[in-house]
């Protein structure tokens, strides 16, 4: 039996005919060396990925590439043809096919892909998270703004704008994120994705960066957001400066309790029936 160095030597021998017929077949499930173990749950494309990032011959990984790419160009969505969809449109991601970002922003954009799903997963949201992997030549901060309008979409339109530009983020896509997300019920997901962005795309000493995205939610959505932030343990000072935003505002200035506070509790607002929560 072969090892696994022996295998990867194999398909960086290819050249790039071979290589894409190896791939075609491969992804669409065919056998070909080395077999994929179901029984482990293995996935076709699993070792394309892990030889990519195995070997050292750039010439390799500039066919493999191209490869991948050419593939996703002349495949055509359907339910049938769904898987080989989805492992072309991944291994764009995993290796960072920059050429094919054109290609990825015209896929997300189709209506059959959007349709389509494998495993889960819809292959318009897959097409959307390669996107993540590079920003591409071009500013895509419109192509994502636009997606911000999808409730199917907005988590990943969000995950790339904050990555561009987090303060931007924090007063433009924040609000419609939390609005849309906290409507679905998504409270888990909003909190770990609040919690990244906080800590590590804006930062704590840019948290007052927050106040405009809460004042445009209602109180309800507002109160649930602060209470995220409380578990944060973040650092008094920032908490301080987020409240002296909201204060500014003297039609919520009544309903503030300064968080962190010995002897208090989290900001507070008014429930429905007036009362304070």
């Amino acid at each position: 039996m072969k090892t696994f160095d022996q295998y990867v030597r194999d398909i960086e021998a290819r050249d790039s005919r071979s290589l894409m017929e190896y791939l075609r077949v491969r992804l669409s499930g065919g056998p070909t060396e080395p077999p994929v173990n179901l029984t482990q749950d293995e996935e076709p494309e699993g070792f394309v990925e892990a030889a990519y990032s195995y070997s050292r011959d750039l010439a390799f990984k500039g066919r493999l590439k191209a490869a991948i790419k050419d593939l996703l160009a002349g495949w055509r969505p359907s339910e049938e043809d769904a898987a080989y969809g989805a492992r072309l449109i991944h291994l764009c991601g995993a290796l960072q096919c920059e050429e094919a970002t054109p290609l990825l922003r015209s896929l997300a954009k189709w209506p059959e892909v959007g349709e389509l799903a494998f495993e889960g997963d819809n292959l318009r949201d897959l097409a959307l998270r390669a996107l993540l992997a590079y920003p591409g030549e071009e500013d895509p901060r419109d192509f994502w703004k636009n997606l911000l309008e999808d409730p199917g979409f907005v988590e990943t339109a969000f995950i790339a704008l904050a990555r561009r530009d987090a303060v931007d983020a924090a007063r433009h896509a924040l609000p419609v994120y939390l609005d849309c997300m906290l409507d679905q019920g998504r409270e888990p997901e909003v909190e770990l994705e609040l919690a990244s962005f906080v800590l590590e795309d804006l930062g704590e000493r840019r948290l007052a960066e927050l106040a405009p995205a809460l004042r445009k939610l209602d109180l309800g959505k507002r109160q649930r957001v602060l209470d995220m932030l409380d578990r944060f343990q973040i650092n008094f000072e920032s908490l301080r400066d987020l409240n002296a935003r909201l204060r500014e505002s003297p039609a919520l200035r009544e309903y503030i309790q300064p968080a962190g506070m010995p002897g208090t509790r989290p900001l507070k607002w008014p429930t429905g029936d007036g009362s304070s929560g």
